[in-house]
C-alpha cells in the first residue's frame, strides 16, 4: 500500500496493473483507514488517469456479486456519476420506467446519495419500490418487466471498505466515475450524465476500452447532469471506433412552455413524481425533461431514429398511463417475490 501512496505523492500515475492491485488490496478489507484516505486524496488531487480508472473498474467488477443475464435483446443503464451535492430531480431513475414501458430492457445500477439523500435508491425507497432481492429474483424481474435495479451496496459489498474515506474526503472522486462503468450485469448501452466537462475526456477514453457497444454522455448547459430543456445540451456518443459530439437546444421542438423545475431530496421528488402521474399533469416541466432524456435511451436502443421521435414516444407512454402501469406492475411483482420468499423461508 505504501508503494502506491509513494507513487501518487510524487504526482505520478499508477499503471493499470498497479491500480488494479491497490484496489484489490483495499477491497480485501485489511488496509488502514488513514492509508485508504491518503491514497484517495492523492489520486483526486493528481487527477485520475485512464489506466487508473480501468484498473479500478476491473478490480471492483471482479469482486462483485455474480449475476449474468441470458437476454438476446440489448440492455441499457442510465447510471450517472452523482456526487455533486446539488439539488436535482431523479430523472434517470424515472427514465428507467419509461424505457421499460417502451420495451427496452433496463438494468439500473445505483446507490444512495453519497452526500445527500437524493440518490436513485433513496428515490426508489420513497416511491415504496423494493430492490433488495437475490440475483435470481432480479433476473426474473428483468425478464418479466424489462427492468431491474442493482443496488451498488448489495452487488459491491467490498465497497464498504472505502465508505469512510469517501465520506471524509467529501467530494467527487474516482468511485463516482466508476459507478456507471461497473454495472454487475454488463450492459450494451449506457447514458451517463455529467454536470461539467471536467472528466469528459477521461471517461471517453476509458469507455472506448471497455466492452459497452455505445455510451452517450450528456452535459446540460445549465449545470444539469442530463439533457436540459432550459439550456443547450452537449451529447457525446462513444463507440470503440468513433466519438461524435453534438450541441442541442430542444426548446423549439417541444410544444408548450418550458420552465425550469423545482427539485429537492428524494422524498420530495417522489411526492412530486407521484402527483404528476396521479393528476395526469402531462404538461409538467419535469415530465417533459424525463421524456427528452428517455428519448436518448430509445435512440441508443434503436427504437427510434431521432430524439424528437423518442420524445413523442415517451410522452405518449405517459399520456396512455403505460408508464404508470409499468411502475405498478414492477411494484406488484416485487411484493409477490417478497411473499414467495417468506413462504419458502
Amino acid at each position: 500500500m505504501q508503494e502506491f501512496i509513494s507513487i501518487l505523492s510524487q504526482k505520478k500515475s499508477l499503471s493499470q496493473k498497479q491500480a488494479y492491485d491497490v484496489l484489490d488490496l483495499i477491497l480485501q478489507g485489511n488496509q488502514k483507514e488513514d492509508d485508504i484516505f491518503m491514497l484517495l486524496k492523492l489520486l483526486t488531487e493528481k487527477g485520475e488517469s485512464v489506466d487508473e480508472l480501468i484498473g479500478f473498474v476491473k478490480a471492483l467488477k471482479e469482486k462483485c456479486l455474480p449475476i449474468k443475464h441470458k437476454l438476446k435483446s440489448p440492455l441499457i443503464d442510465t447510471c450517472g456519476t452523482g456526487g455533486s451535492g446539488k439539488s436535482r430531480f431523479n430523472i434517470s431513475t424515472c427514465v428507467s420506467f419509461v424505457l421499460a414501458a417502451g420495451g427496452v430492457h433496463v438494468a439500473k445500477h445505483g446507490n444512495y446519495g453519497s452526500q445527500r439523500p437524493n440518490g436513485s435508491f433513496n428515490f426508489l425507497e420513497d416511491m415504496n419500490i423494493d430492490f433488495d432481492f437475490s440475483p435470481e429474483e432480479i433476473l426474473r424481474l428483468l425478464g418479466e418487466t424489462n427492468l431491474c435495479f442493482l443496488f451498488a451496496r448489495t452487488f459491491h459489498p467490498a465497497m464498504k471498505y472505502v465508505a469512510k474515506a469517501r465520506k471524509t474526503l467529501g467530494c467527487q472522486n474516482i468511485f463516482n466515475l466508476m459507478g456507471p462503468l461497473a454495472n454487475p450485469l454488463g450492459v450494451d448501452y449506457q447514458i451517463i450524465g455529467l454536470s461539467s466537462e471536467k472528466k469528459l475526456d477521461l471517461l471517453v477514453e476509458t469507455v472506448k476500452q471497455l466492452p459497452m457497444k455505445k455510451v452517450a454522455f450528456c452535459i446540460g448547459g445549465d449545470g444539469k447532469d442530463e439533457i436540459s430543456l432550459t439550456g443547450d445540451t452537449k451529447i457525446i456518443t462513444v463507440t470503440k471506433d468513433s466519438v461524435e459530439e453534438e450541441l442541442f437546444n430542444f426548446r423549439d421542438e417541444i410544444d408548450g412552455d418550458i420552465e425550469d423545475y423545482y427539485c429537492g431530496d428524494s422524498q420530495e421528488n417522489a411526492e412530486i413524481f407521484s402527483h404528476i402521474l396521479m393528476d395526469f399533469e402531462w404538461d409538467h416541466s419535469i415530465l417533459k425533461h424525463i421524456s427528452i432524456n428517455a428519448a436518448l435511451g430509445f435512440k441508443l436502443a434503436e427504437k427510434v431514429n431521432t430524439l424528437k421521435e423518442g420524445y413523442d414516444l415517451a410522452l405518449n407512454l405517459f399520456k396512455t398511463e403505460t408508464v404508470t402501469e409499468k411502475i405498478n406492475e414492477y411494484k406488484l411483482m416485487t411484493v409477490d417475490l417478497r411473499d414467495l420468499a417468506q413462504i419458502n423461508g
